[in-house]
């Protein structure tokens, strides 16, 4: 997995827990 990929998942994972949408 790439630090790109690793990046896109946190966003995902953090916006999940948080209940919004991180900008990508």
């Amino acid at each position: 997995m790439t630090m790109k990929e690793r990046w896109t998942q946190h966003k995902i994972y953090v916006s999940n827990i948080e209940g919004y949408n991180i900008p990508f």
